[in-house]
C-alpha cells in the first residue's frame, strides 16, 4: 500500500493537473486503498501459506539417510580390513547395523531402503545384494518402486542404500495440486472482493442517481400528457389537431415519451460535462458536441444544414402545440425565486437541490432556441 500511494506522488506520473474535481479524487483514493489492501492480503497469505509446503520436501533434507550409509560404509571398511578370522563377528555385527536400519524407517517414517551394497575398496565394483557378504542377512519391509524417479540412492566409498520414496512423491504432488488450487482460490476470491469494492464505490452511487433521475422524468411526462389532455379537449376547434392523421402521430409519440427517457439521460450526461471542470472532461471534436455547444449558447442550425437537424412543417405544428403545455408544467414546478435567480450574475446552479437542479436543467433548455426540438 505505502508504493501505490507513493507512485502518485512522482513527477512523471502525475498526469492529472492539480485542480482536480474533488468527487473524482475521492473515488480515487477510496480505490487505492481497498486496492492497496487487497493486494497486500493476497501477498501476505502466499508467503505464509507457502513456505508450509516445503515440509514435504523432508526426505530429501533428511539427515539420517546420510548419516546411517556413513555407519555401514566404516562397518563394511572394517569387515574388509579385518583378518579372516574375526570377519564372522565383524558380519554379525553389520547384521545387526542392517537389522536396526531398516526398522528405524519402519517405525518412523513412510519411507525406507528396499536394498543396500557394499565394496570392499574405491576401486572394486558394489556388491549388491548385501546378503552377498559372508554371515549378513539383509530382509527389508519395503519393496523397489516401479517408476525409477521414486527411487533415492545414497553412496559413500564402501557403501550404498536405495531407498524408496513412492509414498512421498504422491504426497508431494497431491501438495502441489492442493497449492495450484489454493492460488486459484485466493486469486478469484481477491478479485471478488476488488469487483465488489468498485461497484460499491463507483457504481451504486451512480445507479442511484439514475433512479432518482427516471422517477422524476416519469413523473414530468405522466404530468404532461394529463396537461396536453387537457390542451387538446380546450383547444378542440385548432385545424391542426383536427386532422386525424396528425393525431394519430401525436398520441404515437406522447405514447413513446417512456421510450424516449434513455435519450434525454444522455443528453443530460452531455450536458453536465460540459459543465463539470476543465479537469475531469476531455473534449473532442465530434458532431454532437459542436451540435451541444452551439445549442447551449443559444444558436439555431439551419435546415439542410450538415448537423442533421432538419425538421418538418408537421413537427413544427405539432411542437407549436406542445411547447406551452410543457413550458407551462415546467413553469409551476419550478419556484419563483429560483426562476428569479437565473438572471443574476451569482447564481450557481450546483449550490441548488437534486430535484430543483433537474427542473432547472428542463426550463434551460425549453427556454434556448433550438433546443426544444433539439431536446
Amino acid at each position: 500500500s505505502r508504493v501505490l500511494k507513493t507512485l502518485r506522488f512522482v513527477p512523471l506520473l502525475k498526469s492529472s493537473p492539480e485542480k482536480a474535481a474533488r468527487v473524482a479524487l475521492a473515488i480515487s483514493e477510496k480505490l487505492t486503498v481497498l486496492l492497496a489492501t487487497r493486494v497486500a492480503f493476497l501477498s501476505i497469505c502466499i508467503a505464509v501459506i507457502v513456505p508450509l509446503f516445503n515440509m514435504f520436501l523432508y526426505p530429501e533434507v533428511d539427515d539420517s539417510m546420510s548419516t546411517w550409509v556413513l555407519l555401514l560404509s566404516k562397518n563394511a571398511e572394517q569387515y574388509y580390513a579385518a583378518p579372516a578370522l574375526l570377519k564372522p563377528s565383524m558380519g554379525q555385527r553389520i547384521n545387526s547395523e542392517l537389522r536396526r536400519f531398516v526398522s528405524f524407517y519402519t517405525n518412523n517414517a513412510l519411507y525406507g531402503p528396499f536394498d543396500v551394497c557394499f565394496r570392499s575398496s574405491p576401486s572394486a565394483s558394489f556388491v549388491c545384494p548385501a546378503g552377498n557378504i559372508l554371515g549378513v542377512t539383509w530382509d527389508s519391509s519395503f519393496t523397489e518402486p516401479r517408476r525409477k524417479a521414486s527411487i533415492l540412492v545414497v553412496s559413500t566409498d564402501d557403501a550404498k542404500a536405495f531407498f524408496d520414496l513412492s509414498t512421498i512423491r504422491q504426497y508431494e504432488a497431491l501438495s502441489n495440486i492442493v497449492f495450484l488450487m489454493l492460488i486459484l482460490f485466493l486469486m478469484g476470491l481477491t478479485c471478488m472482493l476488488m469487483s465488489s469494492s468498485v461497484s460499491m464505490v463507483v457504481l451504486k452511487p451512480l445507479d442511484r442517481i439514475f433512479l432518482v433521475i427516471r422517477k422524476h422524468c416519469a413523473d414530468i411526462f405522466s404530468v404532461s400528457r394529463q396537461l396536453h389532455e387537457m390542451y387538446v379537449q380546450e383547444n378542440a376547434d385548432v385545424a391542426d389537431i383536427t386532422d386525424l392523421a396528425d393525431v394519430a402521430d401525436h398520441e404515437q409519440e406522447t405514447a413513446s415519451e417512456y421510450a424516449l427517457l434513455d435519450k434525454v439521460l444522455a443528453r443530460i450526461s452531455k450536458i453536465c460535462q460540459n459543465l463539470a471542470p476543465e479537469a475531469t472532461r476531455t473534449r473532442g471534436d465530434t458532431e454532437e458536441e459542436r451540435m451541444l455547444m452551439h445549442f447551449q449558447g443559444g444558436q439555431s442550425f439551419p435546415l439542410g444544414s450538415s448537423y442533421g437537424l432538419k425538421i418538418s412543417q408537421e413537427q413544427r405544428k405539432r411542437s407549436s402545440i406542445r411547447r406551452p403545455v410543457v413550458r407551462e408544467l415546467i413553469t409551476t414546478l419550478l419556484p419563483i425565486s429560483l426562476r428569479l435567480g437565473i438572471d443574476e450574475q451569482d447564481f450557481n446552479a450546483f449550490q441548488v437541490e437534486a430535484e430543483e437542479r433537474l427542473r432547472l436543467a428542463a426550463y434551460a433548455l425549453l427556454n434556448s432556441r433550438g433546443s426544444f426540438h433539439w431536446a
